[in-house]
């Protein structure tokens, strides 16, 4: 080999170790979850798909400013995931799945194979973002077995309380709902609420969902359907009529959490026009739904507290 050859293979012998020691060192370690890690690349693609799905730009201003929050939204799905694999959950509906995928693809004004470009082009995996999907449906299905026996309702109350619901109005309303939701023990809550409703205006609602919420409706921009009004509690309610179409509430508290409530549309009907087993089933439905989500939020509160979690 003659020396020009053989200084040529050194020069890229160098460039790839230096490359590999580079990678090395942006691939870090920035956490420990029990025995999983979450490294730098990790922290980047959360931010990037973040910042994709809300229609924000990639610029140093806005990383910064969800970067605290991607890192916990990835120690909340590493603690949920140790938890399945410990139940060996393997089960969720396809079907939610796909209509989750749709309704995001939908968000960005595409279809699925758009998406799928999208992602593509910001250098994002497909199988990474249908599986940050994936890991709540499963989550919930092994809540949903864990809890099942204790989301019982009564149907007698539920018929009472529309009894008199529909006695008493001459009109029932419908409320088209949309959600932010934060913990109530978060760290400066004045001071995150009071970045939630400067997002909210300079932003939309939508995009604050995607940056804050910690709701498993903010795969679907936050929005959590229909309510008549009888199906609500009186302190979301009362909030509620205080705000018109396209508005939000004041925080309400809920617990261990905090909620910002959009009212998205109103319908207004005849008592007449009312279908009562109807309406009866999807308020059941809503209270066990309700239950479920109080008790998946219970949950991984108490795995968070038993889990060894350590920043480097």
């Amino acid at each position: 080999m003659n020396k020009a050859i053989l200084t040529k293979v050194l020069i890229i012998l160098l460039i790839s170790i230096n490359l590999e020691v580079k990678a090395g060192i942006k691939n870090t370690i920035i956490a420990k979850v029990g025995r999983d890690i979450i490294t730098q690349i990790d922290v980047e693609n959360e931010i990037k798909l973040i910042l994709l799905l809300s229609n924000q730009q990639i610029n140093q201003k806005n990383v910064d400013q969800i970067k605290s929050t991607a890192i916990k939204m990835l120690v909340k799905r590493s603690v949920k995931k140790a938890e399945i694999d410990k139940f060996e959950i393997t089960k969720y509906n396809e079907n939610d799945l796909e209509k989750q995928v749709l309704t995001i693809a939908k968000s960005l004004n595409t279809n699925k194979t758009g998406l799928k470009e999208v992602l593509k082009k910001n250098n994002l995996n497909y199988d990474f973002f249908t599986g940050r999907i994936k890991n709540e449906l499963l989550w919930n299905t092994l809540i949903y077995l864990i809890y099942k026996n204790q989301i019982s309702i009564n149907a007698l109350e539920v018929d009472n309380e529309l009894s008199k619901s529909v006695k008493q109005e001459s009109k029932l309303y419908e409320y088209l709902l949309s959600e932010i939701e934060i913990n109530y023990n978060e760290e400066n809550l004045e001071e995150k609420l009071k970045i939630i409703y400067e997002t909210i205006e300079k932003e939309g609602f939508e995009n604050a969902v995607k940056k804050f919420s910690i709701a498993s409706s903010s795969s679907d921009n936050g929005k959590i359907g229909w309510f008549v009004e009888s199906s609500l509690s009186k302190v979301y309610l009362n909030e509620i009529k205080k705000i018109k179409k396209g508005q939000y509430t004041k925080p309400i508290r809920n617990l261990d959490s905090v909620l910002v409530i959009k009212l998205d549309d109103i319908k207004i009907k005849e008592n007449k026009e009312v279908n009562i087993n109807k309406l009866k089933k999807n308020i059941i439905s809503r209270k066990k739904q309700d239950k479920l989500n109080l008790f998946s939020r219970s949950h991984l509160s108490n795995i968070e507290n038993s889990t060894l979690i350590t920043f480097r």
